[in-house]
């Protein structure tokens, strides 16, 4: 329990505020009640409290926060069936990266032809006849350009698993220590006590003033 802030004595209990400043303390004259401030704002009987009952609450207070969620996972859910076979996708119409370069092929020279017959003087000499063909390479050539490349398949995505269990509640903590509200209750209650003392004083006091001014004016 936090330390009192304010004390207010007020004549009815009926004029009790629903919700006030935490720490603030109201002494009703007529029913002799003590009531306080709790943290949220709720003024509650501090009668009540000392006496062991329930306290009373003037209204009924907002929700609390929503608790934080456990730190402990829950069991796993059971696993969804399998989605359904995506379609095969169409072929490519764009031509794949380029392959390797092959190894250079070895060129074969052909044979020599033979040398023509020597030409009649101031005469130019017959050609000689054309050499003959060399023979196929047996070493692949270089490999040609890349060709166009496919378009992207089509796939369907399967069907997504049922969701799975709630996780477990969690362990209950321990029991708080209340050995120092209590003492704090103890303060509360004699500071409580001194008000209620004050209040009766000044009640028999402010007879008097009224019987003496009855007398005066019957005299």
């Amino acid at each position: 329990m936090a330390r009192i802030q304010k004390v207010k004595q007020i004549l009815s209990e009926s004029l009790v505020p629903d919700k006030a400043e935490f720490g603030t303390v109201f002494v009703c004259r007529d029913t002799q009640q003590v009531w306080v401030t709790a943290l949220n704002g709720d003024v509650l009987n501090l009668s009540d409290l000392l006496a062991g009952a329930s306290p009373s609450v003037r209204q009924v207070g907002p929700a609390g926060p929503k608790g934080d969620p456990s730190k402990i996972a829950g069991p796993k859910g059971e696993r969804g069936l399998p989605g359904r076979d995506g379609k095969d996708g169409q072929d490519s119409t764009v031509a794949g990266p380029a392959g390797p370069r092959g190894e250079k092929g070895d060129s074969v020279v052909g044979p020599k032809g033979e040398l023509g017959l020597n030409g009649r003087d101031g005469r130019d000499g017959v050609d000689g006849k054309d050499g003959q063909d060399g023979k196929d390479s047996t070493v692949p050539g270089p490999q040609g350009p890349a060709g166009p490349r496919g378009e992207k398949g089509d796939s369907i995505k399967g069907e997504r698993g049922p969701a799975g269990k709630d996780g477990r509640d969690g362990a209950i903590g321990p029991a708080a220590d209340i050995s120092a509200l209590a003492a704090q209750v103890a303060v509360l209650q004699t500071t409580v006590n001194a008000l209620l003392d004050m209040n009766r004083q000044g009640k028999e006091y402010i007879d008097y003033l009224r019987e003496k001014v009855s007398r005066a004016r019957n005299s």
